[in-house]
């Protein structure tokens, strides 16, 4: 791994900043060029459009590339005076045009965003020697239900590319592991269990809905059983969406006040469940309840979903009383899957006549 690449591996660049720093914008990329060591040397940056940094170091005087700053085996006095001046051009570039990223690529962000969301939970660094393997915790019990690890390809298909890449274990019913294994995407589980666990490559292989589906089961395997203390019994609220261009979901709640709908997360049976319906709504439509729950799917709903529920409707809001305005107010942004509800909104809409 290069200089540059040590760097900035964990970094993402923030565009405005690095013209205020100096850089200069062309149609491939951003440059900029600094001279140090009382101007014997000239450093030049260029970073890609996609966030990639690339670094070349001059001798100003004999008008060339001084090449051995960048060679690992060169390790004389003079040169790595170089060289650490040149790391800290660099580390002072990132520092101050960069944000920190917590993983490799960006559909690893964007699944540990998504898993904040939809249960709150953020990863766990507890290895200093891998301090990449991020770990998720059912927080209620702090048992495992997904770790996300930078890993050669080859440890997964056994071919010669040793490309790093990033995958997410997640845990699986064990009779569904070789079916699985089969699918484009997803492996035996590296470095864990194979029987219970699988690993789903995180380079935009496998959709993110398809990933938090999986990881929904993954976090429900952890769950307590049903059996729970007299101190928990308490019904949980949940917020779910609704799309209406795939199920016409307001015109089946116009003939019965009981559908199946799938079951996401940890929705327990007498649990509430607010449905928001996505554009052209926008709007929390309805209030149902939970009233059974981890019914095996259809045969022919398999490959979407593994169980379901039955809610009951209780109550029909007007479009107008709770939209998206509405909730952002009370500290609902949107709702791309299962959430938890605020408080706040929570008091609006059972207050609703």
């Amino acid at each position: 791994m290069g200089l540059e690449a040590k760097v900035f591996e964990r970094k993402r660049p923030d565009f405005e900043k690095l013209r205020g720093f100096g850089f200069q914008k062309d149609k491939e990329g951003y440059h900029y060029s600094e001279l140090f060591m009382e101007g014997d040397f000239r450093a030049d940056i260029f970073i890609n459009l996609e966030g990639e940094v690339f670094g070349r170091v001059f001798d100003t005087a004999a008008g060339e590339e001084y090449l051995p700053v960048h060679v690992p085996y060169q390790t004389g006095a003079f040169v790595n005076t170089v060289r650490t001046r040149y790391v800290e051009i660099l580390e002072t570039i990132g520092a101050r045009c960069f944000t920190d990223r917590l993983f490799l690529f960006d559909q690893s962000e964007r699944i540990a965003g998504a898993i904040r969301k939809q249960h709150g939970d953020y990863p766990e660094f507890p290895w200093k020697k891998y301090p990449g393997y991020g770990v998720f915790r059912n927080h209620e019990n702090k048992k495992w239900y997904g770790i996300i690890m930078a890993i050669p390809k080859n440890k997964l298909n056994g071919e010669k590319d040793r490309a790093v890449i990033e995958v997410i274990n997640v845990k699986i019913p064990q009779e569904e592991g070789e079916k699985l294994c089969g699918t484009e995407g997803i492996y035996p589980a590296w470095h864990m269990n194979k029987k219970s666990w699988v690993s789903l490559i995180l380079d935009d292989t496998l959709p993110d809905g398809r990933i938090l589906e999986f990881l929904d089961e993954s976090y429900r395997l952890t769950q307590k059983k049903k059996n729970r203390s007299k101190q928990d019994t308490a019904p949980h609220t949940w917020i779910i969406p609704a799309n209406p261009y795939y199920y016409d979901i307001i015109s089946v709640f116009k003939e019965t006040d009981i559908v199946e709908w799938k079951q996401a997360g940890h929705i327990e049976k007498g649990d509430t469940v607010y449905m928001y319906m996505a554009a052209p709504y926008s709007a929390i439509l309805y209030r149902c309840e939970a009233v059974e729950v981890d019914i095996p799917c259809r045969k022919e709903d398999k490959k979407r979903e593994r169980y379901c529920m039955r809610i009951r409707r209780n109550k029909t809001y007007d479009r107008s009383f709770c939209p998206l305005s509405e909730m952002r107010k009370r500290g609902v942004p949107g709702v791309r899957g299962l959430r938890t509800i605020t408080a706040e909104l929570k008091r609006y809409l059972d207050e609703a006549k």
